[in-house]
């Protein structure tokens, strides 16, 4: 059915016809619309049918479907210009884009694709394939009111025809018309990825509104899983003198034949002189396998934010697990005290108290305390953003009992100079950590951190970064060391880097280098790369290099490779295609650019 519809797409409808026959092809082209209106007609029966069938006829067009795939694109390539791309946590990915410098050639390389791939989308919705395409979606979606139902405009489809060179998946696209009344219906059709243009499920909805109340009703239609899922929904809401009212209930069908309804309700009101609100609700499931759910939660406030009194908790009958929590702020905010009582759903119960202060205009304290079957333990904790306007940043914690524990974070920035020192004492295991950075000058910069097992008497990681940059040139080094302490491999693993950056005339390089080196067992790898540059012109440079790695494997041999590569760099994006010796395979890199 999928490929019918693609053919179908594509095959040219309303390509016209020649001038002697054009009467003809005028009464053709009524039968067909008159047949068509009486499909949608007795899908979504005659005064709703008839009503998108006429919607359906205004609105959709080449211009207009042409306009929205062109608006499409337009957005895509300018969110795309913005810089999508961040640096990975650093190890977090193996290494992997873990340096700002690969971030930014990421993007680099976006933000000069987008406009050209809006181009090339432009150009094709321009020529004759792409408007003999848009003109048979024109037709396609009058005549198929069961599988399209009402996508008014044609936005689901252009929207996709947009994406077309990239393979995205758009998703579900949804329109909604206005039919007077009160009442609005819309539909939509899930695609795949649009390359397959393969229709994955089709929805629709019907709603209606007026002051104060709505309702809403939608289905839709899996066709990949054969699943139906449906949801309803009433909402209300009032006014009575100084009170208002609102009320909410949804009901939903997944298509494993699970049903969930939910009620939500509030009231506002003024209790004396004090605004008052009062919020509940609950939840319940059934079917579809699993078991049954029933949880019911409410909250009530009285006062201002700054002056207020709150009570909430919730309960989960199928757990038989609840929480309570009395809270209140006081002194505008600057105070404030909570009891809460909570049981699991083995049955434990736990009670937590805590109360929190503000100390000047940067500092808070806070203390707690919490009992549960395991014991008894109490925190408290200081903060200061700024203490006695020294720039020092403090965050210190101590606890007894079951939060037994001591941490003491403190950091000094201010902004060329930046260290953060942290203390942690919890479950036997005694940790300092201290890192430093310094921006000398213009040129120098200089980093360091020591992470210390005070338990084991045991330094885990101990690191050092010297780097110059010319602010006036593309001329730089670094030297890098880090020692690592190899738990799974008892010893150290010694890591050495160094970096080399230098341009005079129309030339350009970059050599990086680096070694691995365990204490133990010697050397564990090694790693070199040089990547050279002859630039053509402000925008365009000829780019090419090479790399040699040794790496040791696991049965304790010496793991070889090289590459050898060339391309060009535009602008800010360097990309370089070429040979891996090592694995036997060809490759396509994106390189950190080179400068002069």
């Amino acid at each position: 059915a999928a490929q019918g519809q693609a053919d179908e797409l594509a095959g040219g409808a309303g390509a016209g016809g020649d001038a002697a026959s054009q009467q003809s092809e005028e009464a053709k082209e009524a039968e067909r619309v008159a047949a068509a209106k009486k499909s949608w007609e007795q899908f979504l029966g005659a005064k709703i049918g008839g009503k998108l069938f006429e919607l359906v006829q205004e609105n959709v067009s080449y211009e207009d479907l042409l306009g929205y795939a062109q608006d499409g694109t337009k957005a895509m390539a300018d969110a795309l210009k913005g810089g999508v791309v961040k640096p990975t946590e650093e190890g977090a990915a193996g290494g992997l884009m873990d340096e700002q410098s690969e971030a930014d050639a990421v993007n680099a390389l976006i933000a000069a694709l987008a406009p050209a791939l809006k181009g090339a989308v432009d150009s094709w919705l321009e020529s004759d394939s792409g408007k003999r395409l848009l003109t048979g979606i024109s037709q396609w979606v009058e005549e198929h009111p069961k599988t399209v139902t009402s996508i008014v405009g044609g936005a689901l489809i252009a929207a996709a025809v947009g994406a077309y060179l990239a393979n995205m998946d758009p998703g579900e696209f949804e329109k909604t018309f206005d039919l007077g009344g009160g009442f609005k219906a819309g539909g939509g059709v899930d695609i795949g990825p649009i390359q397959q243009l393969t229709v994955q499920a089709v929805s629709a909805t019907l709603q209606y509104e007026t002051e104060g109340f709505s309702a809403k009703i939608s289905a839709k239609q899996d066709l990949e899983k054969d699943q139906t899922t449906a949801n309803a929904s009433v909402a209300g809401q009032g006014q009575v003198g100084n009170t208002k009212l609102n009320g909410q209930a949804d009901v939903a069908l997944a298509g494993d034949g699970r049903t969930t309804v939910k009620i939500n309700g509030g009231i506002e009101t003024m209790l004396g002189n004090k605004p008052a609100a009062l919020t509940a609700g609950a939840t319940h499931g059934s079917g579809g396998g699993a078991p049954d759910q029933m949880k019911v939660q409410g909250k009530f406030t009285l006062g201002e934010s700054g002056e207020q009194h709150t009570a909430e908790g919730w309960y989960d009958a199928a757990n038989d697990a609840f929480s309570f929590t009395l809270a209140r702020t006081f002194l505008d905010g600057a105070g404030s005290m909570s009891h809460n009582v909570a049981r699991d759903g083995d049955g434990n119960v736990s009670t937590t108290r805590t109360a929190a202060m503000d100390m000047g205009e940067q500092g808070k304290i806070s203390v707690s305390d919490k009992t549960s079957p395991q014991g008894d333990g109490a925190t408290v904790r200081y903060q200061d953003d700024d203490v006695g306007g020294s720039g020092v940043k403090l965050d210190a914690s101590a606890g007894t009992g079951t939060e037994e524990h001591l941490k003491i974070g403190a950091g000094y920035d201010i902004g060329k100079f930046k260290n953060q020192l942290d203390l942690e004492m919890r479950n036997g295991v005694n940790t300092l950590g201290i890192k430093s950075t310094a921006q000398l000058d213009e040129e120098w910069s200089l980093g360091a951190n020591l992470d210390v097992n005070l338990s084991e008497s045991r330094i885990d990681q101990i690191g050092a970064k010297l780097g110059w940059k010319d602010p006036d040139a593309f001329r730089s080094f670094t030297l890098e060391y880090k020692g690592q302490w190899m738990a799974d491999n008892p010893g150290y693993n010694h890591g050495f880097d160094a970096a080399f950056e230098y341009a005079t005339g129309n030339l350009s390089g970059r050599i990086t280098a680096g070694a691995d080196v365990h204490s133990r067992q010697g050397l564990q790898g090694a790693r070199v790369d040089a990547l050279a540059g002859y630039k053509l012109n402000n925008d365009w440079a000829l780019i090419g290099g090479g790399g040699y790695t040794a790496d040791r494997n696991d049965l304790g041999g010496m793991h070889q490779g090289w590459n050898a590569r060339a391309g060009v760099q535009y602008k800010g994006v360097a990309i370089t295609g070429g040979y891996d010796g090592g694995r036997d395979q060809a490759f396509i890199r994106l390189e950190i650019p080179l400068g002069w």
